[in-house]
C-alpha cells in the first residue's frame, strides 16, 4: 500500500518545500480505455428531401442521431459516437419548396432595422419594401423550387411628436384656436376649461408612438371689443320705429341718419377695447301702398289685347293668368308697402276660329303615321280617309266660331323598306337582306360578309357579320397543358409515371391534336419518418472483465441490448434496432480476477495532483492514530473506499482506494494522510 498526503487546507502540498530525501516519481491514469464507436451518416444523408427527416435509423447508420435542424435549404444532424468516437456530421438537401420566416423585432425604431438577409429573415431572402407611417416593411421571399411562401414582415416605427404650440398675436372675442390645425404646430389639440378675464387658453398633447411630451399651456389675448350691429326690424311703418340703442341696436351705439323715399334709417357705432367697427346702415320699411284695378277692354280678340300694366290696368302691377276658351284674363296686383288688395281677375272676349292644316310626314311608312289630331294636323279636328296604293291619306277640318276652312287631303308616302339583318350561324347567311360576300375581305380567323338592305325606299345594309374559321388544336409540349392552337383537355389522357399528357382539342370544328406531353421533374419526396433506430455498441464494447458486463446504456447507446453470452474468453451480445433498424454486434474480453492491494515497499505517499494524474514520493512522517471516518474528502479526489485484499475488476475499478486517514507531520509539513490500495492481479 502507499500513503496519500494532502495538507490541512485541503490543497496540494508540492515537492519543492518537502524534506532533502531522495524520492522517486512515478505516475497513474485514473481513466479507463474504452473502445471507440464512432458515429455514422445514415442513408438520408445526401438525400434530397421536402420535409425534415426525422427517423434515426434513415439519420444515422451508428451513433445517436441529434434533431434536425434547417439552415437555408439544407436539413443538418449529427451522429454522436460514444467511448470517444468522432461524430459525423450529416447533411440533406431541401429539393421542394422552403417558406420564408420573418426576424421578430420588438420596441419601436427611427429608422429601418431590418436591411440586409442576415438581420432580417430567418429563412428566406430579404426584399425592402414600401414603409407606412407607423410601420417599417420588408419581405422575406421564399426559396426551393417552386419558391416558397413569402412572408410579410414588419417592425414598430417611432412616430413620437412633441407638443408644440401655434402662436397667435391680436385679440380675440372668441376662442381663436379650436382644433389642431388652428391651435397646434405640432401634437393634438385640448381645450382647456381654464380662461382668463384676458386669456383664451388650450394644451397640444404629445402624439406618435411612444408619445410625446405635451406642450404647456397655449395662450392667445382676449378682446372686449363690440362691434355695432344694427337690429332687424321687420314689417312697414309711417314714422321711424328705431328712436334710441334699445329699440334699434342689438350692440352698440344708436345714431340717427337721414331717411329715403322707401325706408328709415340709422345706425349703431362700434365701443370696447379695442373700438368695435360701426355697423353697416339700418333700415325700416316705409308703408306705400297701392290697390290693385282692371282697366276696362270691349271686342273680341285673336290675341291678347291686355299685356302690360299699361295696357291693363288702371291701378296696380300686370300679371297674365291662364285664358278660358272664350277669354283672354290677367289681374292687376296690389304694390306698395304694405301691399295693396289685388284685383278680381280681368278679361277681354277671345276669338275662336280654327281653320284644317295637315301636318307635314315626310319619309316612307309601313302603317298610317297620322292617327290622331296631335299627329295628323297643325290645326283642326283629324279626320281619316281612304287610302291609295302608295299613300296613306286623312284630312284636319276647321273649327271653332266661326268654324274654320277644312284643310285639302294630307298624305304620306308608303313603305316597303327591308333592312339587312346578319345570321352568323351560317357562313354567308342572312336573317333578312341580301348576302354579299364580296363586299368585305376575310380575316385569317374570321369568314366575313354583309347584309344589304332591299324594298322601296332601300333598306340599310347590315355591318360586317363573321363567323370563326375552324381552329385545329396543335400542342406546346415546351409548358404542362398549353397549346399552340386549341384549347387544352387534361382530363382525357392520363399521365404517366415520367410524363404529364394531355390534347389540345380544336375549335370551331378543327380537329383535335394527337397526345401532347412534357417530361416530369425528379421527384423530391418527404423526409423519412417514424421510429426506426439503428443498434449502437455502448462504451462495454472492447473492455475486458473478469464478470459479465451489465447495464443497458452501458452496453448499447442505441437499441436494445440481447443477453450477454460467454464463449472462450470473449463476452458477446447485440444492439438490436428499433422498429425495424439494423443491429450491432459488440464483444468484451473475460479478464483475471483481481484484489485490493498496494505497494508494501512504498510506505508513504504524496498528492499533489488532481484528477486524473497522481504522483507519489517516497519519505518519512511522524503519524498519530487512525481517525473512526475511513476517507474524508474523498468525494474531491477520484478516489473509492474497499476492503484490503477484498476481490476487485481491474477492467473496471479503475480508480485508487484510500482508507486509514491520520494527520502527519514532518518539519514544516502538516498533512493528512491515507492507506492507498489499487485493484491488482499481482504484487
Amino acid at each position: 500500500m502507499d500513503k496519500l498526503i494532502k495538507n490541512r487546507n485541503n490543497k496540494a502540498v508540492g515537492l519543492i518545500p518537502l524534506l532533502a530525501v531522495v524520492f522517486s516519481l512515478f505516475i497513474f491514469m485514473s481513466s479507463p480505455s474504452y473502445a471507440t464507436v464512432n458515429g455514422a451518416c445514415g442513408s438520408a444523408s445526401g438525400g434530397k428531401f421536402d420535409s425534415m427527416p426525422t427517423q434515426p435509423a434513415a439519420k444515422c447508420a451508428r451513433g445517436l442521431d441529434t434533431a434536425t435542424t434547417q439552415s437555408g435549404t439544407n436539413w443538418r444532424w449529427q451522429c454522436q459516437g460514444s467511448g470517444g468516437g468522432t461524430t459525423a456530421t450529416c447533411n440533406a438537401a431541401q429539393c421542394g419548396s422552403v417558406d420564408a420566416d420573418c426576424k421578430t423585432f420588438s420596441g419601436y425604431f427611427s429608422s429601418q432595422p431590418a436591411s440586409t438577409t442576415t438581420n432580417a429573415c430567418n429563412i428566406g431572402d430579404y426584399v425592402d419594401t414600401a414603409d407606412t407611417a407607423t410601420l417599417w416593411n420588408w419581405n422575406c421571399n421564399g426559396r426551393g423550387s417552386p419558391a416558397g411562401t413569402n412572408a410579410g414582415c414588419s417592425a414598430n416605427r417611432a412616430t413620437t411628436e412633441n407638443g408644440a404650440c401655434k402662436a397667435i398675436s391680436g385679440y380675440y372675442s372668441s376662442q381663436p384656436a379650436t382644433s389642431t390645425a388652428s391651435g397646434c404646430d405640432a401634437g393634438s389639440y385640448i381645450d382647456l376649461a381654464t380662461d382668463t378675464a384676458t386669456q383664451w387658453q388650450w394644451r397640444c398633447n404629445g402624439a406618435g408612438t411612444p408619445v410625446g411630451t405635451n406642450s404647456p399651456t397655449c395662450t392667445a389675448n382676449r378682446a372686449t371689443t363690440v362691434n355695432g350691429s344694427c337690429k332687424a326690424i321687420s314689417g312697414y311703418y309711417a314714422s321711424q320705429p328705431a328712436t334710441t340703442t334699445g329699440s334699434g341696436c342689438d350692440a352698440g351705439s344708436y345714431v340717427d341718419l337721414a331717411d329715403s323715399g322707401t325706408q328709415w334709417q340709422w345706425r349703431c357705432n362700434g365701443g370696447g377695447t379695442p373700438a368695435g367697427t360701426n355697423s353697416t346702415t339700418c333700415t325700416a320699411n316705409k308703408a306705400t301702398t297701392v290697390n290693385g284695378a282692371c282697366k276696362a277692354i270691349s271686342g273680341n280678340y285673336a290675341s291678347q289685347p291686355a299685356t302690360t300694366t299699361a295696357s291693363g290696368c288702371d291701378a296696380g302691377s300686370y300679371v297674365d293668368l291662364a285664358d278660358s276658351g272664350t277669354q283672354w284674363q290677367w289681374r292687376c296686383n296690389g304694390t306698395g308697402t304694405p301691399a295693396g288688395t289685388n284685383s278680381p281677375t280681368c278679361t277681354a272676349n277671345k276669338a275662336t276660329t280654327v281653320n284644317g292644316a295637315c301636318k307635314v310626314i315626310s319619309g316612307n311608312y309601313a302603317s298610317q303615321p297620322a292617327t290622331s289630331t296631335a299627329s295628323g294636323c297643325d290645326a283642326g279636328s283629324y279626320v281619316d280617309l281612304a287610302d291609295s296604293g302608295t299613300q296613306w291619306q286623312w284630312r284636319c277640318n276647321g273649327t271653332g266660331t266661326p268654324v274654320g276652312t277644312n284643310s285639302p287631303t294630307c298624305t304620306a308616302n308608303k313603305a316597303t323598306t327591308i333592312n339587312g339583318v346578319c345570321n352568323n350561324a351560317t357562313r354567308n347567311a342572312c336573317t333578312s337582306g341580301t348576302p354579299n360576300d364580296a363586299a368585305i375581305a376575310d380575316t385569317s380567323t374570321e369568314y366575313r360578309w354583309r347584309c344589304d338592305g332591299a324594298g322601296s325606299p332601300v333598306g340599310t345594309n347590315s355591318g360586317t357579320c363573321s363567323k370563326l374559321k375552324p381552329i385545329n388544336g396543335v400542342c406546346n409540349n415546351a409548358t404542362q397543358n398549353a397549346c399552340s392552337a386549341g384549347t387544352p383537355n387534361d382530363a382525357v389522357i392520363a399521365d404517366t409515371s415520367t410524363e404529364y399528357r394531355w390534347r389540345c382539342d380544336g375549335q370551331n370544328g378543327g380537329t383535335n391534336s394527337g397526345t401532347c406531353s412534357l417530361a416530369k421533374p425528379p421527384s423530391c419526396p418527404n423526409g423519412p419518418s417514424g421510429s426506426a433506430v439503428n443498434g449502437t455498441c455502448g462504451v462495454h464494447h472492447g473492455e475486458s472483465f473478469s464478470s459479465t458486463p451489465s447495464g443497458a446504456s452501458s452496453l448499447c447507446l442505441t437499441g436494445s441490448a440481447s443477453s450477454v453470452s460467454l464463449s472462450g474468453s470473449t463476452y458477446s451480445w447485440t444492439c438490436n434496432g428499433v422498429s425495424g433498424g439494423s443491429a450491432d454486434s459488440c464483444s468484451a474480453s473475460k479478464g483475471a480476477a483481481g484484489y485490493w492491494g498496494g505497494n508494501p515497499t512504498s510506505p508513504f505517499g504524496i498528492q499533489y495532483g488532481t484528477s486524473p494524474d497522481i504522483a507519489w514520493s517516497q519519505f518519512t512522517m511522524d503519524c498519530g492514530a487512525i481517525d473512526p471516518s475511513a476517507c474524508q474528502g474523498c468525494t474531491s479526489f477520484p478516489a473509492v473506499t474497499c476492503t484490503p485484499g477484498a476481490a476487485c475488476d481491474p477492467a473496471v475499478d479503475t480508480r485508487p482506494c484510500l482508507i486509514n486517514q491520520r494527520s502527519c507531520s514532518s518539519g514544516s509539513i502538516d498533512a493528512t494522510v491515507w492507506d492507498r490500495y489499487q485493484c491488482t492481479t499481482g504484487p
